[in-house]
This record gives C-alpha cells, structure tokens and sequence, in this order.
C-alpha cells in the first residue's frame, strides 16, 4: 500500500502523538515505551505493508547514527557527571564480563546448534551489547540511584564499541588479516572518543559565548555534534563515546572553573540550563520515537517463520539473561551501594537495538549462506530483550525517578 501525501502526514503526527502517550504511561506506570513504539512500527511493515522491511532495514545505518549521537549527549546533559567517574571503573570491569560471558555462550550455542566457531563467535559479538539508545533514555527516569544509572549508563555505551569493534576484527579475521590487534582497536575508539569530543566541549564552550543573544544555540550546537560524530568515525574512533564526553563537558560546567574564566563559565551556564538543554530533551523525544518505530519496521515476519530458527533465538535470549544474573547478584554481594532492587534492574537492562541490526546485515556479507538466519537472530533478540527489559522496569523500577542528585551544572543565576 503506497501512502498519500496527506496519510504520510497523519501516521507521522499520530505516531508523534503515541510516542508521547506512550511516555506518559512509562512516567505513571513504569511501561517503557520502547516495545509499543517497535509494535507499531511492525505492525505498519509487517502487517500492514505500507512500508517495505527491506527499505527501513537499508535506512536503518543512517537514522541510527543520528539516533545514537543526539540520544547520548542528551544522556551527557542530563547526566551526573560525579557518579559517572565513581562508577566508571566498577561498571567497566562488569561491562567486559557480561560482554565476554555473553560471546561464549552463544559461541559455544552456535558450535553445537550450526557447528561453526567463527559465525559463532561473530553472533555472540553481535548480541553481547546492551544498547545505548534504549537504555540511556530508560534508565534517567528510573527510581534507582545514581550509581546504578552510571553503571547501566556506561554499559550500554561500552558495549556499542565493543560490538563495532568486535566486527571489525571479525571482518580482518574472515579477509585473512590475522594481525589486527584488538586491544589497539578498543583503544584507539575511546581515545578518539573521549580526546576529540573533550577538545570540542571546551571549544564549544567558549564559542556559546558569543551566540548568547542569536537563539541559535541549540541548532549550531546539534551541527556541531552531527560533525564531531562523524569526524570520529572517519579517524577510527567510537562517534557514540564522543557524543557523550560532548554532552558532559558542556553540561558539567562546575569543573570547567579552573580553565575558564568566571563570566564565560556564567554566561554558558544560562544558555545550557534554559534552552539547550531543554531543547534537545524535545528533539531526544522525536529522535527515539522514530528510532524505535524503525526497528519495527525492519522486522521482516518471513525471516521469523522456521521453527527451528524460532528455538535457537529463544534459547540464546535464554542464555544472555542468564549470564547477566551472577554478574549483577555479584554486584550486590560486593558493593553496598547496590541493593537487590538495584541488581534486579541491572539485570533486565539488556535491551538490543541497533548496533545488532546493523552488524547482522553486514555479517551477511561474510556469511552469505546464513544471512537470513542471522537478521533473524538479531532482530529476535531485539524484540526479547527490550520485552524483557520492559518487564523488568515495570516490575523492578516502575514510573518516574526522584530527583536526581546534585550534578555539576549550575542553576542560573537571576538577572
């Protein structure tokens, strides 16, 4: 069915319209909106067929990459800056460990299930990150500390760079280039991105100085971000690391004191809380909604018929919750900051998104004979994973959170 101009129009506005009913059930009941937002998408793809799975699914790289940039210096923004670096090592070291646990056992799944290491290894890269652009927006509003947020946070972003880099290695190993050094590449992506998206939040900074009295703060700052992205991307660095470091830098000003001078730092501070800040919160909103619709729209239903396949996506959904448990119950065991409230919520925070779309269409270029298989796998998960996560924040963390503790921005002060 081919949409009219006018219809075009309406299922725009209407999903507009659902995606804030939708975050006002998440606010008051604890729903998240992800999985009705991806629901509507498959059922105007899959059911309704005004929108070709194909299509959306050869759309998807691009929409993404603007999803990931604007949704995680929004995530940036709005971020505890302090809780951020006191559970930056802890939520590192529990990153790497649910990332590994995750690989091996659908490695060792594939290995029994379809009997090939590698294409074993490449899904279990390709399903072993949670995903930023789900659960950064989630997890602000959850009514647990922000010492978990940080945890759950960082996760999402590491595991992105992981998988992207988890496939490259993967693609150097199928072309015959056996020297690539994955530690070097893990290395080489957060450097990048925390050294240039640092460089460009000072920078910005200054320069938001002079764009005080245009109104055009918000605008220049979203094609300042779009630009740091992608100039990361193109130096080999993590382009979603960046937009995050950029979103702290220019939202914690407080630390900025001992390199700016006081009326610069007064005079970014007005414009970061009144407009950029809510702005971008607005443009966040659109960006998400549309972000999980077309995950939606991708799923192609055919992809979904063989009941073998439907097993083996069940049982990896199975075995990536649990090797999340132990790793999340350990948390709680050794650190008194986590409650078992907090370790609950730790745990079905794993939703999948775009990241394991993408890489599974590019796997198909290594694995021709498995390509339908493998967008299967990671669409399956998808859907899982975010239920599962769904579930798990009405159950464990429904609705709102408080107040969030103290950040390092600055309240303005009255002219």
């Amino acid at each position: 069915m081919s949409l009219s101009p006018s219809l075009f129009l309406t299922v725009i506005g209407g999903v507009i319209i659902f995606g804030f009913v939708a975050e006002v059930v998440f606010r008051r009941f604890g729903i998240a909106p992800v999985l009705p937002l991806i629901l509507v998408g498959f059922l105007m793809a899959g059911v309704l067929r005004w929108v070709d799975p194909a299509m959306a699914a050869a759309f998807a790289p691009y929409f993404g990459a603007v999803a990931f940039a604007i949704i995680l210096f929004t995530g940036g923004i709005t971020f505890n800056l302090g809780s951020l670096i006191r559970t930056s090592l802890i939520a590192t070291l529990y990153t790497v460990l649910v990332f590994t646990l995750s690989v091996v056992a659908v490695a060792l799944f594939w290995k029994l299930f379809y009997g090939d290491w590698l294409a074993g290894v490449s899904v279990g890269i390709m399903l072993g990150g949670t995903s930023g652009a789900v659960v950064v927006p989630i997890v602000e509003r959850l009514k647990v500390s922000d010492y978990v947020k940080g945890i759950a946070t960082l996760e999402s972003v590491l595991t992105d760079v992981l998988v992207v880099v988890g496939f490259s290695v993967i693609l150097a190993l199928a072309s015959g280039n056996g020297g690539v050094n994955p530690g070097m590449r893990l290395l080489q992506a957060f450097g990048i991105g925390a050294g240039v998206g640092m460089v460009v939040g000072f920078l910005w900074l200054q320069a938001l100085r002079f764009l005080s009295g245009t109104g055009l703060s918000f605008t220049t700052t979203l094609g300042v971000l779009l630009l740091t992205y992608g100039t990361v991307e193109l130096m080999g660095g993590s382009g979603p690391f960046s937009s995050l470091v950029l979103g702290l830098v220019l939202s914690n000003a407080r630390i900025l004191r001992k390199v700016l001078r006081e009326d610069i730092l007064k005079n970014v501070n007005i414009y970061l809380d009144d407009f950029t800040r809510r702005v971008s919160e607005e443009v966040s909103f659109l960006v998400r909604t549309f972000f999980f619709l077309l995950l939606g729209l991708a799923v192609d239903p055919s992809v979904l018929s063989s009941p073998l396949v439907l097993l083996g996506i069940i049982t990896v959904f199975v075995l990536l919750v649990a090797v999340r448990y132990p790793v999340a119950l350990l948390l709680k065991i050794l650190l008194r900051q986590v409650s078992d409230r907090d370790a609950k919520v730790l745990w079905s925070m794993m939703p999948r998104g775009l990241a394991s779309a993408v890489v599974a269409f590019s796997l198909s270029s290594v694995f021709p004979s498995l390509s339908s298989v493998l967008v299967a796998y990671a669409l399956g998960i998808i859907v899982l994973s975010v239920l599962f996560m769904t579930a798990g924040v009405f159950l464990f963390a429904g609705g709102e959170g408080p107040p969030k503790e103290e950040s390092g921005t600055e309240e303005p002060q009255p002219t």
